[in-house]
């Protein structure tokens, strides 16, 4: 009974389908502000000018002297590389307990919960110890 139901639907997805591409229209997804770049924003802590104006006007030589280095050192890591090691992670897991069937899933599953709390944990006791050495910090220099 289930069967022939599920096939069914399935066949009648599948008619369908066009049809709900002709009904919802189509999106266009071209962007329309393709030219705005918004400004740079900065602030310049330097107040050696006796102006009475809250706005600086910048030297050409000022401007000069400022601009940043063209070698920056390029990123390593990021998403992908997460992405990928995680992939690969995934799949000796599957492997290894792929013969185990339901329990080879429940530990998989078991082994991924203990992986993100032990990341949450890292994560937890890094921020605790940068807030701990910041209220060392200002207990001694109020002189506690």
């Amino acid at each position: 009974m289930f069967k022939k139901l599920f096939s069914a639907m399935l066949a009648l997805t599948l008619l369908l389908t066009p049809v709900g591409g002709f009904m919802l229209g189509d999106q266009v997804s071209t962007v329309q502000a393709k030219g705005y770049k918004s400004g740079k924003k900065s602030f310049n802590s330097n107040t050696n000018s006796n102006s009475p104006s809250l706005f600086k006007k910048e030297d050409s030589q000022q401007k000069s002297s400022t601009t940043k280095s063209a070698t920056t050192k390029p990123k390593t890591g990021g998403i992908m590389k997460g992405l990928f090691l995680g992939g690969l992670a995934g799949l000796l897991l599957g492997g290894l307990l792929s013969n185990l069937g339901v329990l080879g899933s429940i530990i998989g599953l078991l082994i991924n919960v203990f992986a993100i709390m032990a990341v949450i944990m890292i994560i937890r006791k890094i921020f605790t110890y940068f807030m701990k050495k910041r209220k060392d910090k200002e207990e001694t220099a109020w002189g506690k």
